[in-house]
């Protein structure tokens, strides 16, 4: 897995628990057309975006929820009833399964999945390129990434990252635009564009949530 052991995946992840979340957050963003799809939740957490694309999916899709905390997915696992009379749905499309980015394609299986939905957790992940590059390996050909990212102006430096890895902050760990799209392109995604992009925060100038989408190629894999 290109160098990275799980030891050190463990003990990274493990760094980051926290029952309050993370410092920041972004919204999460859908693509409009996800029925009968097959999807995957990177960094799913309590489980709430996996119960909103379970009902877009419809009874023909299916969705997997993936965390690296079993504290989080236990609670997602109990709220999953609940979202299935929400949704009016008899038989359960949803399925919740540990593992970290970087591992996802071993937890998911290879060309496995239509779309990825991923937020800015990633901004804190051990090994972005790595994770990107798993990630690109579960979809099948022509699958969509949908990714709401967090970006700045100027990334931050490798302290600065670490620092804010160490705190669960996904906005100071945010890198440019073009370094973010650079990573998608190398771990094997095409057609990557920004489909939206928000103001910056007040609270942090030159910070932005946008909304990524990027493809893997339509060829035999």
């Amino acid at each position: 897995m290109g160098g990275v052991e799980t030891t050190e995946l463990r003990e990274h992840y493990a760094r980051m628990e926290r029952e309050g979340g993370y410092v920041s957050t972004c919204r999460m963003w859908l693509p409009d057309d996800l029925a009968d799809k097959r999807v995957i939740d990177v960094g799913c957490r309590r489980g709430k975006g996996v119960y909103e694309i379970s009902e877009r999916v419809g009874a023909a899709g299916f969705v997997l929820g993936v965390d690296w905390s079993a504290v989080f997915l236990d609670a997602a696992r109990a709220g999953e009833r609940h979202a299935l009379d929400k949704s009016g749905l008899v038989e359960s499309n949803m399925a919740f399964a540990l593992g970290y980015p970087e591992e996802i394609d071993q937890v998911a299986g290879t060309g496995s999945f239509d779309v990825a939905i991923a937020n800015s957790v990633l901004n804190l992940a051990f090994d972005r390129t790595v994770a990107y590059a798993a990630l690109a390996r579960t979809l099948r050909p022509g699958g969509l990434f949908h990714y709401a990212a967090v970006v700045s102006e100027r990334g931050p430096g490798e302290r600065a990252l670490a620092e804010a890895c160490a705190v669960g902050d996904v906005r100071a760990a945010a890198q440019t635009e073009e370094r973010l799209l650079a990573e998608l392109r190398d771990a094997g995604f095409e057609r990557c564009e920004v489909v939206e992009r928000d103001e910056p925060f007040e609270d942090m100038p030159g910070v932005c949530q946008i909304v990524v989408a990027a493809r893997v190629p339509t060829g035999t894999r």
